[in-house]
């Protein structure tokens, strides 16, 4: 985190040709937590200034689109032409992420700007409903808007989160999911089952491969959950109700073949397409799993946590 902030100080100082005063950066990193430590409400509006501040070098610079966010754009703007998905347009995007990436070209055209503010807006929201589900359900011992502070951080420095992409169109959804994981009621209803189930189908149509957080949410819920088989039934039937409504939408427009083979067969595929090579990939991970690794060992060795915070605490670090 240190890093990322003196990063941004000098993405400033580019910015506006200024000299700014010279502060230590751990100076800077213990105020902003101090700021983010008092529960007070008001502090969301620094939340929001935060994310204003971390993005404005994105806002203004010169940077091409990468590959990935290109073909995001094209797709939406070939389905507003009237094409079909998979059929006309040969792409492996998700289709509801290729729906919503059509009516952002209808309102916006290929306006990056747009594209941009919406992503933060949706940032911001989905920090507010982290830190909401940590406070409510009283995760920790201490109440703060911290975690809403680092996750707008995170968010903000990978290329990813900056605009609308599948992953961060799913973790909204993932974050609804989460809500219902940590839910201290005993007796789960039914309806929150099904609920869960239909929320992890819509992330599969946003997003392909997170079918890896469908594994964990079913993981989570069989360790600490304790859900018998006739709840799993329910949670598969909800969530392949999304699967069915694309199913039937592409089996209307005798485009069933294509969906399998650009949607769901690159999932069985291993050949994939690398942007990068494995070395760097490794050197921008390992940082921060190192931290997220020490955070987890500093919080599992604490002894005054309550059992309910325990569980959620582990099935984060799950």
């Amino acid at each position: 985190m240190v890093i990322f902030v003196q990063f941004y100080f000098s993405e400033f100082r580019k910015l506006f040709n200024c000299s700014l005063i010279t502060i230590p950066c751990s100076l800077i990193t213990d105020l902003m937590l101090k700021l983010f430590r008092i529960n007070d409400p008001f502090r969301l509006i620094l939340v929001f200034v935060t994310l204003v501040l971390f993005r404005i070098p994105v806002f203004f610079s010169d940077v091409p689109l990468t590959a990935p966010e290109l073909n995001l754009i094209l797709v939406g703007e070939g389905m507003a032409n009237g094409k079909l998905l998979y059929s006309q347009i040969w792409e492996h995007i998700s289709p509801l992420t290729a729906f919503i990436y059509k009516w952002l070209h209808v309102f916006f055209g290929r306006s990056h700007f747009a594209n941009l503010v919406i992503a933060s807006l949706l940032v911001f929201y989905q920090a507010l409903t982290f830190n909401s589900i940590l406070s409510r359900n009283n995760v920790f011992t201490e109440n703060t808007y911290i975690p809403a502070f680092l996750y707008v951080l995170f968010a903000s420095s990978h290329q990813s989160l900056l605009l609308l992409s599948p992953a961060l169109l799913g973790l909204t959804l993932l974050l609804s999911v989460l809500k219902s994981i940590f839910s201290p009621k005993k007796e789960v209803r039914d309806f929150d089952i099904f609920k869960l189930g239909l929320l992890l189908g819509m992330v599969l149509t946003l997003h392909i491969s997170a079918w890896v957080f469908v594994l964990w949410a079913m993981i989570s819920l069989s360790i600490f959950r304790g859900l018998n088989l006739r709840q799993y039934v329910l949670i598969l039937h909800a969530l392949s109700f999304p699967l069915a409504i694309v199913l039937f939408n592409f089996y209307m427009n005798n485009a069933l073949s294509e969906l399998f083979v650009s949607y769901f067969s690159p999932v069985l595929n291993f050949e994939q397409l690398y942007y990068t090579d494995y070395l760097t990939l490794l050197l921008v991970i390992s940082i921060p799993l190192f931290v997220a690794r020490l955070g987890g060992f500093r919080v599992l060795t604490y002894n005054f946590y309550v059992n309910f915070q325990s569980y959620c605490q582990q099935t984060m670090l799950l």
